[in-house]
């Protein structure tokens, strides 16, 4: 194989790569220009809001009833340092 094959399969394979990197971002919205969705609709009304925060907030409660219950059974001195690696069933994202 000359260098001058190399070289091109080289420069191929640098298009390739180019062409799938734009396809890629292009694909994810990269290059789509718009912003990130609003967290809530401007179309949802109060009592609908009102519902939603007070689910979130009684998924809060569980959290917190959850932290203090582990809390309770480590054995050792406080304070305890608690590595969450977030990869449980996620019941309170439903």
């Amino acid at each position: 194989m000359s260098a001058f094959t190399r070289d091109r399969k080289s420069i191929l394979y640098g298009i390739a790569i180019a062409v799938l990197l734009v396809a890629v971002l292009a694909r994810y919205g990269v290059f789509s220009g718009s912003d990130t969705a609003p967290a809530v609709a401007a179309v949802d009304s109060v009592p609908l809001a009102e519902k939603r925060l007070e689910v979130l907030r009684k998924k809060a409660a569980v959290g917190e009833a959850h932290h203090a219950t582990l809390l309770q059974w480590i054995e050792g001195k406080p304070p305890f340092t608690i590595l969450d690696f977030g990869c449980g069933p996620a019941g309170a994202f439903r």
